[in-house]
């Protein structure tokens, strides 16, 4: 079944290693929705949208939380790492007091996915 959704490009390969998948390509052609925008993809930038419209500030066992098996704690700090030398996050503390913070451009009473994707664009 796998194999089938693979060849007909419904479904690709997150990672051999750990045969997790995320639809293909066709889907998001299908749904008229990018599957990236830049280099992030827009389930990764969702979810952590996701985690700042619940809380202001935001620690890393959230963000592995909230990815659940998804991504490996080194692929959510590589990520958030991104996030913040792209300037959509910011944070304070270090070590296990680290908090991360939407960065002050992004209005938290607004849709914080969409103003990452708006900020995003401008890069």
């Amino acid at each position: 079944m796998v194999e089938k959704l693979l060849r007909e490009g419904l479904i690709k390969s997150l990672s051999s290693a750990d045969k997790k998948y995320v639809l293909g390509d066709l889907y998001y052609e299908f749904a008229e929705q990018p599957a990236y925008i830049k280099e992030y993809r827009v389930s990764d930038l969702q979810i952590v949208a996701g985690c700042f419209e619940k809380a202001k500030e935001v620690s890393m066992k959230i963000f592995v939380d909230a990815f659940g098996n998804l991504l490996t704690r080194e692929q959510i700090r590589y990520l958030i790492s991104k996030m913040e030398s792209d300037s959509l996050i910011t944070k304070s503390g270090s070590g296990r007091w680290t908090n991360y913070y939407v960065d002050n451009k992004i209005d938290s009473n607004r849709n914080i996915l969409e103003q990452f994707t708006e900020l995003l664009s401008k890069i």
